[in-house]
């Protein structure tokens, strides 16, 4: 559902793009949302294999196991999500070099307003597919998808007109947002609040590793690599510094799941 409720959105931006903009910031916005695109797909994966087992545990009345399903999924949402986001929103120029060519170099501004909507999206289908729908709550899920269009639609209008392609983006994010807002309001209501707590340790430490990967990342971008040549090479080196860093520090601050996964492969 939140696949298709993301391509709504795409496309009404498009729409709205070639009627209120032209086709070179068009041609911006389609290449930004093509990497948010491939991003959400991996994030998102997860609400599918896991949605039979959660309707099981709910149909069986397996409250506990419900819920540590629901904590190791937006564990892994944000573990995967947030690295992902941050990386390549710092990484945002060699980013649309590599993929569109220097002549698309200003859609970089919109590559970074939308990056962050794939965080959104990883929630908001865990949310939607994992609780809301278990639970009977498909009306919530749609209501929260209207809304999010009305929102994007409302400043796309505004937007787009002065700002063109970073307008749709800001739409998109802003759109995403509500959505997930309003899920949360829904199963507040519902009295289901404890379903979406989360450690807030666990969240430091993740949000603790991505501080770290990007200041070394930051500081290899400036000053280590100038002198590389070629989008693909700096992505790939920068890439493994983040994520051999990102990896340490989660090894370091005991980051439950990596933990976890760093003894069975040494097992």
């Amino acid at each position: 559902m939140f696949s298709e409720a993301t391509t709504v959105y795409t496309n009404l931006d498009i729409v709205m793009l070639g009627f209120m903009s032209n086709d070179r910031q068009t041609g911006y916005y389609s290449v930004a949302v093509k990497m948010k695109n491939l991003f959400v797909s991996l994030v998102t994966a997860l609400g599918t294999v896991l949605l039979p087992r959660a309707c099981y545990y709910v149909e069986n009345e397996m409250d506990r196991e419900f819920t540590e399903s629901l904590k190791k999924a937006f564990q892994f949402v944000m573990l995967s999500s947030l690295p992902l986001v941050v990386f390549f929103m710092i990484e945002a120029t060699d980013t649309i070099g590599f993929l569109a060519g220097e002549k698309f170099m200003d859609a970089v501004q919109s590559m970074r307003i939308i990056l962050p909507t794939v965080f959104l999206i990883g929630i908001s289908n865990l949310v939607g597919m994992q609780i809301l729908i278990p639970m009977g709550l498909e009306v919530c899920t749609i209501f929260s998808v209207i809304a999010g269009a009305v929102i994007d639609l409302i400043l796309n209008m505004i937007l787009i007109p002065q700002t063109g392609a970073a307008g749709a983006a800001t739409g998109t994010l802003a759109a995403e947002a509500g959505v997930l807002v309003i899920q949360v309001i829904q199963i507040r209501k519902k009295g289901k609040a404890s379903y979406i707590k989360t450690d807030l340790k666990d969240i430091l430490k993740i949000l603790v590793a991505v501080a770290g990967a990007s200041v070394v990342t930051v500081a290899a971008q400036m000053k280590i690599f100038t002198d590389i040549h070629g989008y693909f090479i700096r992505l790939l080196i920068l890439w493994s510094i983040f994520c051999g860093i990102y990896g340490i520090l989660l090894l370091a601050v005991k980051e439950k799941m990596v933990v976890q996964i760093w003894k069975k492969i040494k097992d």
